[in-house]
């Protein structure tokens, strides 16, 4: 994790209690601002699981995060497989890909997170 951080920068210490306090609402998906529902939320347990929807379908899966250094690993994730409208199909699919993807956390402006590539991409905004 120390090239990640230190080729886009050190990112200021989220804690595990800030993580954990509240379900995230995604706000936008890989740059995209227009969601298919604004139901889709992200929740970060102390006992190292999440849970979540993508708006339609719930996941769950379990996680290790490391305030250090920001570092994120998100692992066996399951999901329940109801039929949904296609686009909320497809932003489903974005999400579970992009939880899949996440290596390091970022902290925005206005209380907001961003869960980031082992490249520095960003996934999914989170507030």
């Amino acid at each position: 994790m120390a090239a990640l951080i230190g080729t886009f920068g050190s990112y200021a210490e989220i804690t595990r209690g800030y993580l954990q306090a509240k379900p995230w609402s995604v706000e936008k998906i890989a740059a995209k601002t227009e969601l298919a529902t604004k139901a889709a939320f992200i929740s970060f347990k102390p006992d190292g699981k999440l849970s979540g929807t993508g708006g339609c379908n719930r996941f769950v899966g379990l996680y290790d995060y490391n305030p250090a250094d920001s570092y994120l690993t998100i692992r066996n994730l399951g999901r329940t497989r109801k039929l949904c409208a296609r686009k909320l199909m497809q932003q489903e699919r974005q999400i579970m890909n992009a939880l899949h993807a996440a290596s390091a956390l970022k902290e925005l402006p206005g209380k907001r997170l961003v869960l980031i590539d082992k490249n520095g991409a960003e996934l999914i905004w989170l507030k």
